[in-house]
């Protein structure tokens, strides 16, 4: 979801509760929160045919920051991941498992320092030139796995997911290329 369509539409905003633009008015980006939550309520619409009117699903996050799904003011084990950079959100939403999503800019600037502090040393050696796409699935692996910290304590090898060095056959994930941005959406089955 674009920030424009948030800026633009008077009647988007008609879909929020108090609760959730007041969560987003303490936040850095007032409209990338908003979009983001727009889009968190679209991919719930989405799990029941998009025969919910928007204005009764509510994204509120605990106190952890981690979105939580209402409906009708109830709270639901829907799963919700959400995620924005620079005037793009992006979420995802899931009835049964674990879900997290990540965006970035595809000419987001990869230096020596951000290569140390994101990837492993086998990382590097595996030289896949996917740095933007595997930062991508480690942000949205550290959404699911809350014992994760650290994002070297994820790597990704040879299409793989390891998290403190073993392979986590539990985790599956999908890349997408968009306008400029790179999309990872991982879930744990």
């Amino acid at each position: 979801m674009y920030l424009e369509d948030v800026k633009n539409d008077e009647n988007i905003c008609k879909q929020f509760s108090e609760q959730e633009i007041d969560y987003c008015k303490k936040r850095k980006n007032f409209l990338e929160s908003l979009a983001g939550k727009m889009a968190a309520k679209k991919a719930v619409n989405k799990l029941f045919e998009n025969s919910i009117d928007l204005s009764s699903i509510e994204i509120i996050n605990s106190k952890i920051g981690t979105p939580e799904v209402y409906l009708n003011g109830k709270k639901t084990e829907i799963k919700c991941s959400i995620s924005h950079s620079n005037k793009k959100a992006v979420a995802v939403a899931c009835k049964d498992n674990l879900v997290g999503v990540d965006i970035e800019e595809e000419n987001k600037n990869v230096d020596d320092h951000f290569m140390r502090f994101v990837f492993s040393d086998r990382e590097i050696r595996d030289n896949e030139n996917l740095w933007i796409e595997k930062f991508c699935i480690k942000e949205a692996v550290i959404k699911i796995l809350n014992n994760v910290k650290n994002m070297r304590e994820i790597e990704i090898v040879q299409g793989k997911i390891y998290v403190f060095g073993e392979y986590d056959k539990s985790l599956t994930f999908n890349i997408n290329h968009k306008k400029g941005y790179v999309i990872a959406s991982v879930i744990k089955l």
